[in-house]
C-alpha cells in the first residue's frame, strides 16, 4: 500500500514541482501548487519510510515463510534440486527462518551433489565425457564429495579440457 502511496506522491510532486517552476520562470508566485508540492513531499518522505522499515521486511518475511513451505513441499515430492533453490531463497531479514532452513541446505546439497555424481558417472559410461564432466562439476559446486575429487581428473582428460 505504501509503495503505491510512494508512486502516486512522485507523480504528483513531479507535477506540482513543474507547475511551480513553470509560474516562478513567468515571475509570479509559486502559489498553491508550490504549498501542494511541499505538501506531498512531506507525504511523500513518510510512506518512503513506511514502505522502506516496515513494507519491505514484512513482505521478505513472508517471502522466507512461502520458500520455506515450498522447499518442503519439493522435499517430500523427492524434486532434491527445487527443495534446495527454495530454501536457498530464504533471506537472513527472518532470522528465524533463515536458521531454520540451514540444516536442510547442509543436507540437501550433499543429496543433489550425490545425485549429480550418480548421473556423471552414467554418462561418463555412456562415453558422453563433456556432458559427464559438466554434471560432475555442478555435483562439486553444492558439496564436494570426495569420489567426485578424484574422478575429476580422470573425467577433465577424457572430455579433453
Amino acid at each position: 500500500m505504501f509503495g503505491y502511496t510512494v508512486g502516486i506522491s512522485i507523480i504528483l510532486f513531479s507535477l506540482l514541482a513543474i507547475i511551480s517552476l513553470k509560474r516562478l520562470m513567468s515571475g509570479k508566485s509559486a502559489g498553491i501548487a508550490g504549498k501542494a508540492a511541499g505538501v506531498v513531499i512531506i507525504i511523500l518522505v513518510v510512506a518512503f519510510a513506511v514502505w522502506i522499515f516496515y513494507e519491505i521486511p514484512s513482505y521478505e518475511r513472508q517471502q522466507a515463510r512461502l520458500n520455506l513451505e515450498n522447499g518442503q513441499e519439493y522435499w517430500r515430492q523427492n524434486d532434491y534440486e527445487n527443495a534446495l533453490q527454495s530454501f536457498m531463497a530464504v533471506k537472513d531479514i527472518d532470522e528465524q527462518t533463515y536458521e531454520q532452513v540451514q540444516p536442510y541446505i547442509a543436507e540437501l546439497q550433499k543429496i543433489v551433489a550425490e545425485n549429480d555424481l550418480a548421473r556423471a558417472k552414467d554418462f561418463y559410461s555412456s562415453r558422453q565425457y563433456s556432458d559427464a564432466l559438466s554434471i560432475l562439476q555442478k555435483s562439486m559446486s553444492n558439496f564436494i564429495l570426495p569420489e567426485a575429487q578424484e574422478l575429476l581428473p580422470m573425467y577433465t582428460d577424457a572430455a579433453g579440457d
